[in-house]
């Protein structure tokens, strides 16, 4: 049977084509009446199955959606078991043209004959193809009696424009369909943000707003926010507002624009506006829209931060250690303190410095050690000592602590450092003290077990001298007995001077005073004739409580020791002063002698430690001065340096 249709007598034709221009009319008032996609398709298979008397029909809508396609079935005249047939069917490749395929002389007849063949009942079959601006959106499918002439007897100009017809309506549905889910998924976006979404007039009545607005501005529902007259009622400063209208109106949309809202209550709020300006066809400004965006928290947080940031950076700019950030070896950051420690003027002098710069060569291994990252991970914080270098290139002792923290994205170290040459002297001083204070004790009990015998020796060595049967040579070396015994005796005086702990006799005294009578006494001493006196005297100094014999032994045997250290010959400056911190009256000599040698510094005060030549010193001057100044609550401190001279610091509380 040929797939062409037959040609029928002109009048015929005539009235057919008037019939078929009549239901097209009418399936598109029928199609018109469906308010669903599914009563769509229900309109098409109904009309289609009585214009074409067909048995069986059904409907494939491909639906492209998700990139596959998936056939959307709606039938009539077919089992459910031959509707799952069909379902199975690949139908976007069975049939590939834009034609209806009718009859066993079409190209693609074969292919649809096979595939409906088991679906029951002995059927002519024609596809249509829903057509939407040439693409295809699937099939209509009819089947009659294998007998009857109907589908071939079908003009194929109806039937493609019953094919795009068909399509226009599916297509106007689906697109309908696609606007209302876009709607839902705005409508449930706007819902249910966390953010405000928001649109007002110019004048700033809300048009709408979303129930997160409400919650926030605190409100109980969103028609007393509809309410109010304008939305600069929710602004902390009225005139932000006019500032907001300025800054949009000139540009179009503003983004995250910062401002202050106020709830209903008056509680502050800090928000970020994000919005556009709605306009009119011609141009007129109508509102605005756009989101309000809640960052109180975030600002709350910000300005904890930063007083935090402020707090902190206050505390180490004014700490009194010294503060390093270093990575990568390198300081990244250092306090004022640091700059002062170690004779640095400004920051950029030491950004970027080797940190091992700062550290004297002997302690530079331990350091590392110490520092180590995976070491200072299990041991931050705890303290250790070394020695720093300063810019002048002076060695100091330093008590430190590293800790590993993050500073601008990186691991770093921070490392604090501590000034502790003051408290190694005190340190120094102490042992010093206690080790004198045993000695003086053992010296105490030694000047009186020789005491005695030692006035024996005397007393009988007169006697002796007395008799007449010496000779010149017996009475010379009987002489010589007492003159040694004599000096031993002297020797113990001063032991027991050292050893004594005196505290009478004493006085609210001036020490000025005590030190310019001390200068007379020795004004004319032979070793101070060549040495010049610089004598720097702060007067009004406090009183101080103490014996003045003992005090003037003190300054006399620092004068003096001064005067043979230079051997008779330099400067030795003398002054008096109050410590910084009030406490303390200090008197201070210092000369330009050789200084001590650093392994002879410790053992100073010593008894019978001396550095003079033999016979010039007992080793005791030193040892009785310590000694009478710690019965006084006081110290002695030394500073000297080989070749660069001595300098002995007097301190004495104040009364």
């Amino acid at each position: 049977m040929s797939s062409t249709p037959s040609s029928p007598h002109p009048s015929m034709s005539c009235h057919a084509l008037l019939t078929d221009i009549k239901w097209i009319r009418d399936l598109n008032l029928a199609l018109g009446r469906a308010v669903t996609l599914e009563g769509l398709h229900d309109a098409i298979l109904t009309e289609t199955l009585d214009r074409f008397r067909a048995r069986v029909a059904f409907l494939i809508e491909f639906d492209n959606r998700n990139g596959k396609t998936h056939p959307v079935l709606r039938s009539f005249g077919i089992e459910t078991k031959g509707l799952e047939r069909l379902r199975r069917i690949p139908w976007e490749t069975a049939l590939t043209r834009n034609e209806p395929v009718i009859g066993p002389s079409d190209p693609e007849f074969s292919n649809l004959h096979h595939l409906l063949s088991d679906i029951g009942g002995d059927h002519r079959w024609m596809a249509i193809p829903l057509l939407s601006s040439e693409r295809k959106l699937g099939y209509l499918v009819l089947g009659t009696n294998r007998h009857a002439q109907l589908l071939e007897s079908v003009d194929r100009e109806v039937v493609r424009l019953l094919s795009v017809e068909l399509g226009r309506f599916i297509q106007h549905f689906r697109v309908h369909r696609a606007l209302d889910d876009t709607e839902r998924r705005y409508r449930r976006i706007y819902e249910n943000s966390k953010d405000v979404f928001y649109e007002t007039t110019k004048e700033g009545r809300f048009v709408d707003v979303n129930q997160s607005g409400v919650d926030l501005f605190g409100f109980s529902n969103k028609s007393d926010v509809l309410a109010l007259e304008s939305i600069a009622f929710l602004y902390h400063d009225a005139a932000d507002r006019v500032r907001f209208q300025e800054a949009i109106e000139r540009d179009g949309y503003v983004k995250d624009y910062e401002v202050k809202f106020k709830t209903r209550t008056g509680q502050p709020l800090d928000v970020l506006i994000t919005s556009n300006v709605r306009r009119d066809l011609e141009g007129r400004i109508l509102g605005y829209e756009g989101v309000i965006k809640n960052i109180t928290a975030r600002k709350s947080l910000e300005t904890k931060l930063a007083e935090s940031e402020a707090k902190y950076r206050l505390m180490v700019e004014n700490s009194i250690d010294g503060i390093a950030i270093y990575g990568e070896w390198r300081f990244l950051y250092v306090n004022r303190a640091f700059l002062s420690m170690f004779g640095y003027e400004d920051v950029e002098e030491v950004k970027g410095m080797d940190i091992l710069q700062i550290i004297a060569p002997d302690s530079q291994v331990s350091f590392l050690e110490r520092i180590h990252w995976d070491r200072s991970m299990k041991t931050g914080l705890k303290l250790f000592e070394g020695y720093g270098l300063k810019k002048d290139g002076i060695v100091f002792a330093l008590e430190m602590s590293v800790f590993p923290t993050q500073f601008a994205g990186q691991d770093v170290h921070q490392i604090t450092f501590r000034d502790i040459t003051e408290k190694k002297e005190m340190e120094e001083q102490l042992i010093q003290s206690e080790r004198l204070r045993a000695m003086g004790k053992l010296a105490f009990d030694i000047a009186h077990e020789i005491n005695n015998p030692l006035g024996g020796i005397i007393t009988y060595s007169y006697l002796v001298l007395e008799s007449q049967t010496l000779d010149d040579t017996d009475r010379r070396n009987i002489e010589k007995v007492i003159k040694l015994a004599n000096r031993c005796k002297i020797i113990v005086k001063s032991l027991l001077d050292f050893a004594r702990d005196d505290n009478q006799d004493r006085e609210q005294m001036d020490l000025n005073e005590i030190l310019q009578e001390t200068l007379m006494l020795v004004e004319n001493h032979l070793l101070l004739r060549h040495v010049e006196l610089k004598i720097d005297l702060e007067w009004n100094l406090p009183l101080v409580s103490v014996a003045r014999g003992k005090m003037e032994q003190v300054f006399l045997n620092l004068i003096m020791n001064a005067a043979e250290a230079m051997e008779g010959s330099g400067v030795l400056e003398i002054r008096t002063k109050l410590s910084e911190s009030g406490e303390w009256v200090q008197v201070i000599f210092k000369d330009n002698g050789p200084g001590v040698e650093e392994e002879n510094l410790r053992k100073l005060f010593q008894p019978f430690f001396t550095t003079k030549k033999r016979g010039r010193g007992t080793g005791l001057g030193l040892s009785v001065s310590h000694g009478i100044v710690s019965q006084h609550d006081g110290r002695i401190l030394v500073r000297t340096k080989p070749g660069e001279g001595c300098e002995f610091t007097i301190e004495l509380p104040c009364s």
